[in-house]
């Protein structure tokens, strides 16, 4: 059975802010947002982008994300790369935690 916790996700975005500020010279944009009953984060950065999704890192943060039952890809941004998390907010204090864990990396 896989447990869902504040501490994986919060690996996600250490991981993803890490890589985004690694691969550019520019700010890194990190934004939290609710949609309905997700969570959704996106990191944005204006470096080089990555060639192929499984790159970077993103294996994990994949694996670590799906098996909170949700979703993470990137997309191209208008220069660089952003990468979108979206989970369920179905867990009020897993919530809270993310909210908590993205204040503090921004």
């Amino acid at each position: 059975m896989v447990t869902r916790n504040a501490l994986d996700l919060s690996w996600v975005l250490v991981n993803l802010v890490d890589n985004a500020l690694r691969h550019t010279t520019g700010p890194v944009a990190v934004e939290l947002r609710t949609e309905g009953a997700d969570a959704v984060l996106s990191i944005t950065d204006d470096g080089p982008g990555i060639l192929k999704p499984d790159q970077a890192g993103l294996v994990s943060v994949r694996e670590t994300v799906h098996a909170h039952e949700g979703a993470v890809h990137p997309e191209d941004a208008s220069s660089g790369l952003c990468v979108v998390m979206r989970v369920s907010l179905s867990w009020p204090k897993l919530a809270c935690q993310m909210i908590g864990s993205a204040a503090f990396a921004t």
